[in-house]
């Protein structure tokens, strides 16, 4: 990796690993110093090209993304007077949703990742000593595709407007954030921040969720499957691997995630590194063998290679406390935690005020609704 310039010149491995105990997968120490003297420390797991690679990349391009809200930031209120966290279901739930209760304050979790591999990602670019690329994966499609599976009873038409705007809002202010770190670590880098499925999804959703009439799981296929762009194509190689199985919501979600790798592979002659959140794994490997079958069909475009690193958090996520934050509303990320996170992970640069500046994008005009919101959220 040092050859390649995928990690800096200085780069060594330490003394200390991180076991995690759930998956079995292991973290090496790796250390290495910044172009300004700073010293960065990482715990990574790294999973070697798909293809194996002698010779250096003549390019590389680094992918990565992120998840919205915290555990307790995105709630529903079901129709049994129960409660659960929208983030980690990952089954459909048992009862309806009658209401859905949505922390606008960005999470710690949000700001972790971003600030973590940003650092990384930043680093790499630097290395590189020419102008790199970076694809920031937000995945606003992804997060109502989610809660359309999710949807039943009467209030399912007002429960997916809300989540929208949420969703749009959430994700405009974490694009923002991810821009001003990448900025700060790399100004050389080129940064491009969306999601694959925005322009052949998101347009149709607006209007279909606009109109209270929900989309249906043949309709989305049928957009993403005509679309003519390598999101498409890669639809068609992902639908391949699932042997005929039933596609759902969650599983049109999952794709978009997907999707955000597979795109920056397809017609980039190079190597493309994800840089992703461990628990993000699972999308390298379905992703290395859809590489691997276009690859070995000697499919036009399909010619780059792909890896992963996996810098592993070294915060752990305080307590958010019951469900139930409007009675016990407690862990806000102020700019002090903020702070200390950027320096856990080497990540420098941005005005003292950076977590106040992105606070403002929350907040409304006192004359305005929800549609204007959702446009200063995305200025």
């Amino acid at each position: 990796m040092k050859t390649w310039r995928v990690l800096p010149a200085s780069a060594a491995t330490g003394w200390t690993v991180l076991s995690n105990r759930r998956s079995g997968a292991h973290f090496t120490e790796v250390t290495w110093t910044r172009a300004l003297g700073d010293s960065s420390r990482h715990w990574m797991r790294v999973r070697p090209p798909v293809v194996r690679q002698e010779t250096i990349p003549t390019s590389i391009r680094f992918v990565t993304g992120t998840c919205l809200f915290g555990r307790s930031d995105a709630v529903a209120l079901l129709a049994d007077g129960s409660r659960r966290s929208l983030v980690s279901a990952r089954l459909p739930l048992a009862s309806p949703i009658e209401r859905l209760a949505i922390r606008d304050e960005l999470s710690a979790y949000e700001a972790d990742t971003a600030c973590r591999l940003s650092a990384v990602i930043g680093s790499m670019a630097e290395s590189l000593g020419h102008h790199g690329q970076a694809y920031v994966h937000i995945p606003v499609p992804e997060y109502v595709l989610f809660m359309l599976g999710q949807q039943r009873g009467p209030s399912s038409g007002a429960v997916m407007r809300e989540w929208l705007q949420a969703v749009e809002q959430r994700g405009a202010i974490v694009t923002e954030l991810f821009r001003r770190l990448l900025a700060a670590e790399c100004p050389m880098l080129q940064v491009e921040i969306g999601s694959p499925l925005e322009d052949s999804v998101m347009p149709y959703l607006r209007e279909a969720i606009g109109a209270d009439k929900l989309p249906t799981v043949a309709d989305v296929i049928e957009l993403v499957g005509s679309s003519g762009t390598a999101v498409g194509e890669a639809f068609d190689h992902w639908l391949a691997t699932r042997a005929g199985t039933d596609i759902g919501y969650h599983d049109l979600a999952q794709f978009g995630y997907l999707a955000g790798v597979l795109a920056q592979v397809h017609g980039h002659d190079g190597l493309v590194v994800e840089v992703e959140n461990p628990s993000e794994e699972p999308i390298f490997r379905t992703a290395s063998r859809i590489v691997r079958r276009a690859r070995d069909a000697k499919l036009s475009g399909w010619s780059g290679n792909l890896m992963a690193v996996y810098p592993h958090e070294q915060t752990i996520e305080p307590c958010e406390g019951v469900l139930d934050w409007h009675a016990e509303a407690k862990g806000d990320l102020s700019d002090q935690l903020f702070r200390h996170i950027m320096r856990q992970y080497g990540a420098t640069g941005l005005p003292r005020n950076a977590i106040s500046d992105l606070q403002v994008l929350l907040e409304p005009p006192s004359d305005s609704g929800p549609a204007r919101r959702l446009q200063v959220a995305a200025a």
